[in-house]
């Protein structure tokens, strides 16, 4: 008795599959596994976040299996901003769950969707997600871009020609000629006797301002922004240049005036504009006070060169 049941578990073991390189894989897709857009509808150009949300067990490590991956499948017509980020969590219970995020721009209108991930799990299991679909509206209502008809063309008829004398049309055309220069002289004689503001009258502008925005320091800010882009320019103006674009150190290594007054007062001006606190009023004072001075110069400069 004891042979037979022997020999029975031998057959039966004989009989039995053998495991060779470890458990198998199962490749499938899940139903609740699903890529899918937040929000479900965007406009051209708008971000939208792809979500791909795995349920797993608490101390359990899944990762993307996707080859290639899938920013690397996107057509063309998607711009990427971030991902895959990895966001981890717990629910209820023993539950646990790991977000793949993706943060797209749709270039194209249309239902759009993405190449479908997968995802590996501990025991060797590789599951496909299904992706869900996105709204992207386009840059156009439907039938804006639809051809439209050419308008009907008329036959043009031709105008009676106006025909004028030659002893009216000469005298005609000198009185014309006669008008426009007398208007073109008017015209500069006004330009001649209007007062052209000068970089003093624009200082003493923004010097009366300062007293009315004491108590605002970003408006003082400001103001000394206006201040320094005055004297950079006046500079600027004498040497017939314009380099507005520069910033104050790129200006002054430009001008060759790493020292002296004007560098000096770049520098405290600059102090004051990107400072956080609030500039002290003994601080601005100052900085008009230079400013004043490097305008009188120059000023002085251009009537010595006009002499």
């Amino acid at each position: 008795m004891i042979a037979l049941v022997l020999v029975l578990a031998a057959a039966a073991w004989m009989q039995a599959p053998v495991e060779v390189g470890g458990p198998a894989v199962e490749v499938g897709s899940t139903p609740g596994l699903v890529l899918e857009p937040r929000p479900s509808g965007v406009a051209i150009g708008q971000p939208v976040e792809w979500i791909l949300r795995v349920p797993h067990a608490p101390r359990e490590r899944v990762r993307l299996a996707t080859e290639p991956p899938l920013i690397e499948s996107l057509e063309a017509s998607w711009a990427v901003v971030a991902g895959p980020d990895e966001r981890r969590g717990r629910g209820d219970g023993d539950e646990a769950w790991t977000e793949f995020v993706w943060t797209l721009l749709a270039l194209e209108g249309g239902e759009r969707t993405l190449p479908a991930p997968a995802v590996a799990f501990e025991d060797g299991r590789v599951v496909s997600a299904s992706v869900a679909s996105l709204r992207v509206a386009g840059a156009l209502a439907d039938g804006e871009d639809a051809p439209r008809a050419l308008p009907d063309f008329h036959d043009i008829e031709p105008r009676p020609r106006l025909s004028i004398r030659p002893a009216i049309a000469v005298p005609l055309v000198a009185a014309l000629l006669a008008l426009g220069a007398l208007g073109f002289l008017v015209r500069r004689r006004q330009r001649e006797g209007e007062h052209q503001p000068t970089a003093i009258d624009r200082f003493l502008q923004l010097s009366s301002q300062r007293a009315e925005l004491a108590d605002d320091a970003s408006a003082i800010r400001e103001l000394v922004r206006e201040l320094t882009l005055l004297v950079r320019g006046t500079v600027d103006a004498r040497a017939g240049v314009q380099c507005a674009g520069l910033s104050d150190q790129e200006w002054l290594a430009q001008q060759g005036a790493s020292e002296g007054e004007l560098a000096q007062f770049l520098t405290a001006a600059e102090g004051v504009k990107y400072a956080g606190g609030r500039p002290t009023p003994f601080a601005i004072a100052e900085l008009f006070e230079s400013a004043r001075s490097l305008l009188e110069d120059l000023a002085d400069e251009h009537q010595e060169h006009a002499a």
